[in-house]
């Protein structure tokens, strides 16, 4: 009964510090451009962060200095795999609205959801059984929405005197309301398959309260890195395949990019050139799956503008996550019969790599091809998912600029 008499009474003192430093940081630098982080490499690990302090990145000023960034790329040294992460944190969210803005969010892509919630619950003293509820919610909804795959890494509200975002005296009272909301986090975990709390201590930190450091936010990641690494399931060798698309959603969805019959563009154009000459090809292009059709917003050494799209090597390529190769067409009862490969252009090598909508819709592909068989090495998947993830950047640029 103390307790909660004194978080009254503390609350709005609580709240007026948090919106002070809250109004101060709304001047400070932070990433701009697409949330989403990406590394070298192939059978890329997918990851969801959603929250609010480390994933905003407050102080630096592009996502590959911030927290996102530097967990990539630590998770790549481990794994020896690439990482994708998609971000969504802005610095106000609370486990209630985090629900919302993945709400939309295609869930089958991610093979793990990372979230850094609760500063802001720690922070106004929110109520204990609230967060209960919220974070319950939330986690049913990862579970009905996403794959059975998907695991789920809760970290530990780091206390606020740690960080040092309001004065001592005040933060030491949001520690303490940090802490329970950490308890119902490793009690929500303990009773959920595939979910997990792993503990977070940011220790003494030499940034000023306003902005941090690329260097603070490797620190943070490496603390972190080995717990994500264990609880993503291994790769193996071979791509993760995804849950089937929804294709009516994935033509949506590219109908919407508004990529469909445009003429051909110079950035379009050097990417699919650099493939081609990367590779030795005979051929490359970058194609999109419209409907019964194969359309090529870009191609070098293709005649036709658009093919048939049943058994195309590009519907196939969309199926995966990762890079999907043909190193024989003749010796692959899918294509021998295909007249692409019996008839001109004679395919018998063909290397494709998906690329998606904003929303994670596969809906095109880089790829080249060849009419000789080859070997498809791994340093070949790494170059070819770099050039496509270019592709994909302008793609969402458009996308962006249409929309502006």
């Amino acid at each position: 009964m103390f307790r909660r008499i004194l978080q009254v009474v503390l609350r709005p003192f609580v709240r007026v510090s948090l919106a002070t430093t809250a109004a101060a940081r709304a001047a400070v630098p932070r990433p701009s451009g697409n949330p989403h982080v990406h590394t070298t490499g192939t059978n890329p690990d997918r990851i969801l962060l959603v929250g609010s302090g480390a994933a905003v990145g407050y102080g630096v000023l592009s996502h590959d200095l911030s927290f996102a960034g530097h967990l990539a790329r630590q998770l790549t040294t481990l794994t020896g795999r690439a990482a994708d992460i998609d971000i969504f944190a802005t610095p106000d969210m609370t486990a209630s609205s985090a629900l919302t803005a993945i709400n939309a969010v295609n869930l089958a892509r991610f093979d793990l959801a990372v979230m850094t919630l609760g500063l802001n619950e720690a922070g106004t003293l929110h109520s204990v059984s609230l967060w209960r509820r919220e974070i319950a919610a939330l986690l049913d909804h990862l579970r009905a929405a996403g794959p059975s795959s998907l695991r789920v890494l809760f970290v530990a509200v780091p206390s606020l005197t740690s960080l040092g975002m309001i004065p001592r005296s005040v933060s030491r009272v949001g520690d303490r309301h940090g802490r329970l909301l950490n308890l119902e986090l490793e009690s929500l975990a303990r009773g959920r398959e595939g979910v997990a709390f792993v503990p977070f201590e940011p220790g003494a930190i030499v940034d000023t309260i306003l902005y941090r450091s690329s260097e603070t936010y490797r620190a943070w990641a490496g603390q972190l890195v080995s717990s994500i690494v264990a609880h993503l399931e291994p790769s193996g060798s071979s791509p993760r395949p995804l849950a089937v698309q929804d294709e009516q959603a994935r033509q949506a969805a590219l109908e919407r990019l508004g990529i469909l019959d445009t003429p051909a563009e110079e950035r379009f154009d050097r990417i699919t050139a650099k493939a081609q000459s990367s590779f030795g090809a005979e051929a490359a292009g970058i194609s999109f799956l419209d409907n019964d059709r194969q359309w090529f917003k870009s191609r070098v050494n293709l005649g036709e503008t658009e093919v048939s799209r049943a058994g195309t090597f590009g519907e196939f390529a969309m199926r995966g996550q990762g890079h999907f190769t043909v190193e024989d067409a003749l010796k692959d009862p899918r294509f021998r019969n295909s007249p692409l490969v019996a008839g001109a252009p004679f395919i018998r090598f063909y290397a494709g790599y998906p690329i998606e909508a904003p929303g994670g819709e596969r809906v095109g592909t880089l790829f080249v091809v060849d009419r000789l068989p080859r070997v498809f090495t791994a340093a070949d998947a790494g170059l070819l998912r770099e050039l496509a993830l270019r592709a994909q950047e302008e793609l969402w640029a458009s996308a962006r600029n249409t929309q502006a």
